[in-house]
């Protein structure tokens, strides 16, 4: 299991991000800035192309700042460096390297399946990232939809009725 491995599970549920091809694989550092907000706590501002727009940027919790430092640090990266596996040009074996990766730890753990019985995969995490902000209500639900590109309709379909599956406090503590 490589050491990025952490990093992009926290960068993932700090940014609600897919774990695709074109938006998570395809980040250099170049596209992500970090920022402080009007309390001086730190987050990430992502370009990315998303799903249905590209966007100048996708604003992370502040758990992502420390994931993107470190992979800054580890692989002393530039700014037209991918963030994410830099050293995998092939950017499609990047994705797969990290699916691997995090089908191997779910399988050590005993963690392959959801109490629902739906099999968990790195898309796994965008599903919890945005379950996480649902519940803890800090944003409006429109900016989670922003946010993540997806529609009210979505979150209200999918999401919304997951959130009882959470605590409260962990919620809170999840998105602070």
């Amino acid at each position: 299991i490589d050491d990025d491995l952490y990093p992009l599970i926290v960068f993932l549920t700090g940014t609600m991000l897919r774990p695709t091809l074109k938006e998570c694989f395809s980040i250099q550092k170049k596209d992500i800035q970090i920022r402080k907000n009007n309390k001086g706590i730190e987050y990430l501002v992502v370009k990315v192309e998303r799903k249905v727009r590209t966007t100048q940027g996708v604003t992370s919790l502040n758990t992502a700042v420390g994931a993107f430092r470190e992979l800054i640090e580890r692989h002393k990266l530039k700014s037209d460096d991918y963030t994410f596996a830099p050293h995998i040009k092939n950017r499609n074996h990047a994705m797969r390297y990290f699916q691997d990766m995090f089908r191997v730890v779910l399988r050590e753990i005993n963690l392959e399946v959801d109490h629902h019985g739906n099999k968990l995969t790195l898309y796994s995490l965008r599903h919890t990232a945005i379950t996480m902000n649902v519940k803890a209500g800090k944003v409006p639900m429109i900016e989670i939809a922003r946010q993540a590109d997806t529609s009210l309709q979505m979150i209200d379909n999918f999401y919304y009725p997951r959130i009882g599956d959470i605590d409260q406090k962990f919620a809170d503590d999840f998105v602070r």
